[in-house]
Formats: C-alpha cells, sequence, structure tokens
C-alpha cells in the first residue's frame, strides 16, 4: 500500500508540474506594442506585423526576443486561408523572422 501511495504522489507532483509549466508560458505580464510596422520574414515570403500590434514576451536568449501574439480569424477567412499541418515535433514551432529595413 506504501509503494502504491509513493507512486501515486510522484505521478501527481509531475502531473501538477506539467500544468503549471503549461500555464506560465501563457500567462506572462509582459506585455509589447510595435511602434511601428515591423517587416518579418519566414521560408515562405515576408510580411507586416502593424503598428499598434500587442505581443508578449516569450523568450529572451542568443540576443534575439521571442514574442507570440493571438489573432482572430473568422472561421470563412480561416477556411479559406488557413491549413492544417502536421506538427514537426521535431523541429517545434515555426519562427518568423524580424528583417531590417534596407537602408536607401
Amino acid at each position: 500500500m506504501k509503494l502504491f501511495l509513493g507512486i501515486f504522489c510522484c505521478l501527481i507532483s509531475f502531473a501538477a508540474g506539467i500544468h503549471l509549466k503549461a500555464i506560465h508560458f501563457y500567462s506572462t505580464n509582459r506585455a509589447f506594442l510595435v511602434n511601428e510596422e515591423l517587416k518579418v520574414s519566414s521560408k515562405e515570403g515576408v510580411g507586416v506585423i502593424p503598428k499598434g500590434t500587442e505581443m508578449y514576451l516569450h523568450s529572451n536568449a542568443h540576443k534575439t526576443y521571442t514574442y507570440y501574439m493571438y489573432i482572430d480569424v473568422p472561421h470563412a477567412l480561416s477556411d479559406q486561408k488557413i491549413t492544417e499541418v502536421d506538427f514537426d515535433s521535431y523541429g517545434g514551432i515555426k519562427r518568423v523572422n524580424g528583417v531590417f529595413e534596407e537602408q536607401e
């Protein structure tokens, strides 16, 4: 019985740790506002994050800030322009990169 109780307590502790880590990732109190249009690129192309977009800090490592943001997309537009793909569990979430404006 003691062995069962010990294993049960370990499993509960492990599950709580995973749950709290997920909560910490999504519940940050560090919000940032884009001051001017931010040009971004991915392997597929270049785009712009508009001025006034609120982003949340995820990490700061290797001289790079990593932010995330939430995007509301109406169902009809999502069905037309967004396709579900298999998640790359090896490579993880694909990032877009900030692009420096070219000097004129």
